[in-house]
């Protein structure tokens, strides 16, 4: 039996994003397991250390870095297709040009990265390919 044969059908689901390549997808499933373990896209984000560490005191609240409670490999692998990403799909070039407006290159790269990361969740709990939506049909609702 060859290495991530199991995974085959899952992978070629998470293959379909076009900044998603076979490494990435086994290295993803790799270390989440089953997916249907996490309630939420956040649960499962935080389990890849992708969400902010939260200070609170008093009434104040600090969001701070990322937590990076993940195995360095997994988030490094998922920050490289996040360069992919931008060039794949006028949608997430479009949210990440507008997230870096507002908050920053590296916010903007890990909101990325937690929009793919579920948009992949989605993808493997329906069982779907992924679907990038028309420019034309982006730009009515726009």
């Amino acid at each position: 039996m060859r290495v991530g044969e199991p995974l085959q059908d899952k992978v070629k689901l998470l293959i379909s994003i076009k900044c998603i390549t076979a490494l990435s997808a086994l290295v993803f499933l790799a270390y989440i397991g089953d997916i249907k373990r996490f309630k939420s896209v956040r649960k499962m984000n935080s389990c890849l250390g992708l969400v902010p560490s939260i200070k609170k005191s008093a009434n104040k609240s600090i969001d701070g870095h990322i937590n990076k409670a993940s195995r360095n490999l997994t988030r490094t692998i998922l920050t490289q297709s996040f360069v992919q990403a931008i060039d794949a799909s006028v949608n997430f070039k479009r949210f990440y040009d507008y997230t870096k407006s507002r908050r920053g290159a590296g916010r903007a790269s890990i909101g990325l990265i937690r929009k793919i990361c579920g948009i992949m969740r989605r993808m493997l709990l329906d069982g779907e390919l992924y679907r990038d939506i028309k420019l034309s049909l982006l730009l009515f609702y726009i």
